[in-house]
């Protein structure tokens, strides 16, 4: 199997597949997205550190190399595969939509999907097992189709969600899986052994959670909907709140205080609440999601520890002397 590695969105679930893939395969090359421009200046240079570096280093330990293009869907990139007389394409973490031209261009093209398949087609099902409250998710391995997220896999594994799982936590799991399940498939894949089945039932994709799903209304949303949405959102500073129509957390936020009626505070202490520390702090209630952004480990550490597995506990009291910015 000589193959091309193409990454760049998959945050740290990937990263150790990505390390394992290049450290066994015959890898001609590991293509990777620049990091997409974003409003949240954080977000945009927390990827390109926590990402896009690591892939580098390991690819350069290996003396792999690494191009920088934003599209996967040209011409030049199907000639190159063909040049190299490329075998596979695997997809760890990308985020373009690969065009029926490309995926006909020759090569099998393999895509390593973060959900127990057809379950959660499409971006972020993380979150989404997450909100619904699911007690396991997977890793899919699946051969691309021009319909996304779809076609015959060779490995399905589950991976347990926790009732306390959190984004931070769950992508820890799915990474260690996740290494486990390119070892199993590039061992199938240079041994002729893979065997593809279908998929079965089909189940709609979907692109991105709608506005709704990143904002809680303190004053009305249930407790089970609160504690979902700052366990799915909470930690990758995407989540806002307001109290009676007032905006008490903004977006990116790593903390907020604000005066909350008695009634309110009781439901919360006693509450499923896990994720949300709350105390008192000068006549004001503090409502703080644990560890809301994870501060970008080394290249080292991400790619060769348990990656986001240094102890950090949704039940811990985090206070604002350990801002994680």
């Amino acid at each position: 199997m000589k193959c091309v590695l193409l990454t760049g969105y998959g945050w740290s679930w990937s990263l150790h597949g990505c390390a394992e893939l290049m450290r066994l395969a015959s890898v001609a090359w590991v293509q990777y997205q620049p990091p997409r421009e974003s409003p949240d200046v954080w977000e945009h240079e927390t990827r390109a550190a926590s990402y896009v570096e690591p892939i580098k280093t390991v690819a350069a330990s290996l003396q792999i190399e690494t191009r920088c293009l934003q599209s996967a869907n040209t011409a030049g990139f199907a000639d190159a595969l063909r040049d190299a007389e490329v075998t596979h394409v695997i997809c760890l973490g990308y985020g373009e939509i690969l065009s029926p031209e490309t995926l006909a261009s020759g090569p099998v093209f393999v895509n390593f999907h973060p959900s127990w398949l057809p379950e959660h087609r499409g971006h972020n099902p993380f979150a989404s097992v997450i909100l619904n409250g699911e007690e396991r998710t997977g890793i899919t391995v699946h051969r691309m189709t021009a319909r996304i997220d779809d076609g015959d896999y060779c490995f399905r594994e589950p991976v347990a969600v926790s009732p306390r799982e959190t984004f931070v936590s769950l992508c820890a799991k799915m990474s260690i899986t996740t290494r486990e399940v390119v070892n199993a498939f590039v061992a199938g894949a240079s041994s002729g052994t893979l065997s593809w089945k279908s998929l079965g039932d089909q189940r709609p994709y979907h692109p991105r959670h709608p506005a709704d799903f990143f904002h809680v209304d303190l004053s009305s949303d249930s407790l089970l909907a609160i504690d979902r949405k700052v366990r799915a959102y909470g930690e990758t500073g995407s989540i806002s709140m307001t109290w009676q129509g007032r905006l008490v957390f903004p977006r990116g936020s790593d903390f907020f205080q604000t005066e909350l009626p008695s009634p309110l505070q009781r439901q919360i202490d006693g509450g499923p609440l896990g994720c949300i520390v709350v105390r008192e702090h000068h006549d004001c209630l503090v409502l703080h999601p644990v560890h809301c952004r994870h501060q970008a480990p080394t290249a080292d550490e991400l790619l060769w520890q348990r990656v986001l597995t240094h102890g950090f506990s949704p039940h811990a009291l985090v206070t604002s002397s350990t801002r994680t910015r």
